[in-house]
Parts: structure tokens; C-alpha cells; sequence
């Protein structure tokens, strides 16, 4: 289990190198739960999460609530509920 303290720093060093595309994948048990990748459009900023298994992406707009998303993912395996 990854805590919520390491997956904020794992998203705020993508948005250190936003003008890099970095794609970030998450697994468990040699299966890849979601990726992640940080997004750059005029002055906004955002994560885009892609749920590996239903292809759905989703985006965050701030690192909290990014980080939420993905800790209730890695650790129920599913999609978060709620945005």
C-alpha cells in the first residue's frame, strides 16, 4: 500500500516536469490498476487518470484530490465513486 504522503510527491514531481510527458503507472499483484500523467493547457494544470481496466480517464485539478482518487484505487481496486 502506498501512502497518501508518497503519491502526493510522485504527483508534484509530475508537475515539476510538466513539459515533459511522463506517464506513471500503478499495479498490484503484476496487474496495472491506472496510469497517470500530468496535463498542461494555457495556465491550467491538471491530472489525467486512466483506469487501465474500464479505460475510463478522469481529471483532477488539484494534487489532493488526485491523490484521494488514486489511493481509494489502489486500494479497493476499483474506480473511485465520486469525481
Amino acid at each position: 500500500m502506498i501512502p497518501k504522503e508518497k503519491l502526493e510527491k510522485i504527483l508534484e514531481e509530475l508537475l515539476y516536469y510538466k513539459d515533459v510527458e511522463i506517464t506513471h503507472t500503478f499495479s498490484q499483484n503484476e496487474k496495472t490498476i491506472l496510469s497517470i500523467i500530468c496535463i498542461t493547457q494555457d495556465i491550467l494544470q491538471a491530472f489525467q487518470v486512466t483506469y487501465i481496466e474500464s479505460t475510463t480517464i478522469k481529471i483532477y485539478t488539484d494534487v489532493k484530490s488526485a491523490v484521494n482518487a488514486i489511493y481509494e484505487a489502489l486500494n479497493s481496486n476499483l474506480e473511485p465513486s465520486t469525481n
